[in-house]
């Protein structure tokens, strides 16, 4: 007697479906989470630098701005102005061309009273 043929089951086909089975991985893990590491911390470096770089920069040029347009002490009094008392100190109260200056502490309102 001749045998009927019989259809696939559907394991046999979706068999003949799958692809090959995939190869072993050839990457290293731990060396990919070192490398990995190392070139996050080499970056933090370098943006640390560059930061650092940057703030010195800033600073020397307002340092050099600051040495080259140094201010005078010296005062040039104008002639209307009355001469100050001898009770102020010279270096608190400065008046110059009707605007009084004041470089002693805000306590002391002697300035405004002299002037």
């Amino acid at each position: 007697m001749m045998k009927e043929p019989t259809m696939p089951s559907e394991i046999d086909l979706l068999r003949q479906l799958d692809p090959e089975p995939p190869q072993p991985s050839t990457i290293d893990i731990s060396r990919a989470i070192s490398a990995g590491r190392r070139r996050r911390v080499h970056r933090g470096l370098g943006y640390a630098g560059v930061a650092a770089v940057t703030t010195l920069a800033v600073a020397g040029a307002a340092v050099a701005v600051g040495q080259h347009h140094k201010p005078t002490n010296a005062v040039a009094a104008s002639p209307s102005a009355p001469p100050m008392s001898s009770g102020l100190p010279t270096s608190c109260c400065t008046k110059v061309a009707g605007v009084i200056s004041r470089s002693c502490p805000p306590s002391s309102f002697a300035c405004a009273d002299e002037w």
